[in-house]
């Protein structure tokens, strides 16, 4: 009987190490690091520092809590949305890749500018954004379109 009072007691105190441990405090994961550069592939990167992939995004889409993205230097032109967070003890981290300059930019250069008279230019935009333009700032000059070609200048 002794044999199996001990192995009862064993039960519940691992039972009761169980449920303090994991209600009283959080559990710190192992961190996976990934990577990022403007010379990576979204499609067939691996997130690694060989084979990293091309947009923060794609690495913001597979993060967890804990996890670290190193961005290799340039320029990255995109609007990045985190559906994920980290806590206290296992906060999601993005930082430049050691001695490079990231810049985040949600700027997209507008290129293709044609003449259409006089000092008026107009040019498409890929994207969904030239359907959804309201305002145009270049060389501090307001432009509000009127149309696909037409602008005029906003005092």
């Amino acid at each position: 009987m002794s044999k199996r009072k001990d192995g009862l007691f064993l039960v519940v105190f691992l039972l009761i190490n169980l449920f303090i441990f994991n209600l009283c405090g959080e559990t710190v994961k192992a961190a996976s690091v990934v990577y990022v550069s403007t010379a990576g592939n979204d499609y067939t990167g691996t997130g690694t520092l060989s084979n990293p992939w091309k947009t923060i995004q794609k690495a913001a889409d597979t993060m967890t809590a804990g996890d670290t993205c190193i961005i290799r230097g340039g320029t990255y032109r995109e609007t990045v949305t985190l559906n994920t967070f980290g806590t206290s003890a296992n906060p999601i981290t993005f930082k430049a890749f050691t001695g490079e300059t990231v810049t985040v930019s949600g700027a997209d250069p507008v290129t293709g500018w044609v003449n259409h008279s006089g000092s008026i230019y107009y040019a498409a935009m890929a994207g969904s954004l030239g359907t959804k333009i309201r305002y145009l700032l270049i060389n501090k000059c307001n432009l509000k379109p009127d149309g696909p070609i037409q602008q005029h200048l906003i005092p």
